[in-house]
């Protein structure tokens, strides 16, 4: 059992300044490194169980994470088992066909530290949330241009093209500073999450103040049409 420990300790540590030769990528010894130590030190390992013992041992923490590299390595390895007793050469070679595939699994899927776990964790949150914000950002452009027409429609049947100038430009600029500060807040701050509070915010502000807008020109070129022909049938009631 004690063999378990170092196959654990060099397969997941650091190396030192020293021992720069004979690691993979990730500096971490693979399992063809281990063996030759584990001969070096005279550790006998049963042809039947060594190889099955030393990948579980090793990458224990991970065989939820990657169950297809525990389903390769068990059948890869019970099948040179099953052929007698394995010869040194054997043993290097299925150790280096067993280590390029868990270091490559394992380099794929950046499993080595939770650190990593946590990186990768918060890049698909961060991805997510950069959806919803982009999705945020289109439904404020869309909600913004229909409303606007709506507005602008109304405006020329009932003012006319000085207030259509109004509203167009009141838009414009409001699309503009919806998408700058978006922009900023991804850039700079690179917090997401404030983002697509701020975009709901605006899509709120945004449509409240061009339903007021037209709201109030309505009612006032109501008010103007209506006190125009009350002076008019007064004047026209008074003169005949």
């Amino acid at each position: 059992m004690h063999y378990h420990f170092h196959c654990y300790v060099l397969f997941t540590r650091q190396p030192t300044t020293s021992e720069e030769e004979g690691f993979d990528q990730n500096g971490c010894f693979t399992l063809a490194e281990v063996i030759m130590y584990m001969e070096e030190k005279s550790v006998m390992v049963e042809p039947t169980d060594w190889g099955w013992k030393l990948v579980g041992e090793c990458l224990e923490p991970y065989w939820s994470e990657l169950p297809e590299v525990s389903k390769e390595c068990r059948e890869l390895i019970n099948c040179h088992c099953r052929k007698g007793v394995l010869t040194w050469e054997k043993k290097v070679e299925l150790a280096w066909q067993s280590a390029r595939a868990i270091n490559k699994r394992i380099r794929d899927a950046r499993f080595f530290t939770s650190h990593r776990r946590s990186t990768i964790y918060s890049r698909s949150i961060n991805g997510s949330l950069l959806v919803v914000l982009v999705v945020l950002v289109v439904v404020v452009v869309v909600v913004v241009v229909v409303v606007s027409l709506v507005v602008v429609i109304v405006a020329v049947v009932v003012t006319g093209v000085v207030v259509v100038v109004v509203v167009v430009i009141a838009v414009v600029v409001v699309v503009v500073v919806v998408v700058v500060i978006a922009v900023v807040v991804v850039v700079v701050v690179k917090a997401v999450v404030v983002v697509v509070v701020v975009v709901i915010a605006v899509v709120v502000v945004v449509v409240v103040v061009i339903v007021l807008v037209a709201v109030v020109v309505v009612v006032v070129v109501v008010v103007v049409v209506v006190v125009v022909v009350v002076v008019v049938v007064v004047v026209v009631v008074v003169v005949v």
